[in-house]
Parts: C-alpha cells; sequence; structure tokens
C-alpha cells in the first residue's frame, strides 16, 4: 500500500517515525516540502497526493492557517476560510483519487510565545476553534479524524512541546508518530 502523508513541519517531525513503525507493511512518502497552510496544500494538492496515486491520504493541516509567529496579531486564514479550503481539498482528493483520506486535528501550540518560561504558558485556545470548524466539515462528509490535538494533550503539552512551545520535542514527535503509524495501519 502507497501512503502519502501531507502536512506542515508537525508532519516533518513525525514522518520518519511512522515510516519506522510501519515498515514493510506500507511504502510511506511525504513531500519534501514544508506543505504550509491549506491553500498551499490546495494549490500543490495535484502533485503532492493526486499524481501518486495512493491508497492512503494522512492529511494535517492549520499551524499555518490560523498564524503562530510572535509578531502576527491576527489569523492568516479565518476558521471559515480554513474550512473552505479543507473542503477543496478533500473534494479534490476524492475526485482525483481512491485514496482513503485521514484528517489529522492541529496540534496544540503554548501561548504566550517568546521567552516566557514552558510552566508559565498554557495551550492556545485559538487552536481549539479551528479544529472543530475542521472536525464538523470531516464529520459532515465522512472523512476518518485522527486527533493529534488530543493525543498532545493527553501525553502531556508541556512534555511533548519543544522550547520553541509550537514544534514536537522528541517525545512529541513519538506520540505523534505512534498515533499517526496506527491511524494508518486499522486501514491497511
Amino acid at each position: 500500500m502507497k501512503i502519502v502523508l501531507i502536512g506542515d513541519s508537525i508532519r516533518m517531525g513525525y514522518m520518519q517515525g511512522v515510516r519506522r513503525r510501519l515498515g514493510t507493511r506500507a511504502e510511506v512518502t511525504w513531500p519534501e516540502a514544508n506543505c504550509g497552510n491549506s491553500m498551499q496544500i490546495r494549490e500543490n494538492l495535484r502533485q503532492w497526493a493526486i499524481d501518486p496515486r495512493p491508497d492512503i491520504v494522512h492529511l494535517n493541516a492549520g499551524i499555518h492557517d490560523l498564524g503562530w509567529m510572535p509578531e502576527e496579531t491576527v489569523p492568516r486564514f479565518t476558521v471559515g476560510a480554513y474550512v473552505r479550503n479543507l473542503r477543496i481539498i478533500i473534494d479534490r482528493l476524492r475526485d482525483g483519487t481512491d485514496a482513503h483520506i485521514i484528517f489529522a486535528t492541529t496540534t496544540p501550540f503554548l501561548i504566550p510565545l517568546g521567552p516566557a518560561p514552558l510552566d508559565n504558558c498554557r495551550p492556545a485556545p485559538i487552536v481549539e476553534s479551528y479544529n472543530t470548524g475542521a472536525v464538523k466539515l470531516m464529520r459532515k462528509k465522512g472523512i476518518e479524524i485522527n486527533d493529534l490535538y488530543g493525543a498532545v494533550m493527553e501525553a502531556g503539552v508541556k512534555e511533548c512541546l519543544s522550547e520553541d512551545k509550537i514544534h514536537m520535542n522528541d517525545t512529541g514527535n513519538a506520540v505523534l508518530a505512534e498515533q499517526v503509524a496506527e491511524a494508518i495501519r486499522e486501514n491497511l
């Protein structure tokens, strides 16, 4: 089976772990690029996920949509625009492939960003509103949901995140790799 992992730098942290966990049971591939936000995924979907003719597409997108850089004061895309982009992505994947689609929720990050110690931070509530919109769409479309947000929260967000408060550390990458590999295993 051919698996394509689509996603941002969070995906880049867990992709090798997914490949190791699935071993010879699946050919796990991904775009070399950081797929960025949902609009970038829309624009590159043919190259990244349709032309490779996968059996399963595992998609995560969100952090780049809601904005997470310290200098950003508003999201790059509203929840509505994010969900519209996801709808187009799902429809194009369904029209262009026979792949089983798994959508992964956006992982938490901590605020305030910047030099504040992790102990003085909390999960950014904006992530939940984007995940709520995405999950509602995925349920309506009958798309399998892989709750990466919940996996990180359950494992301990402060134990899983690196010092930048956005990306995973080794523990977080292992948690996500196992979560993604298990979702794929169930569909092999």
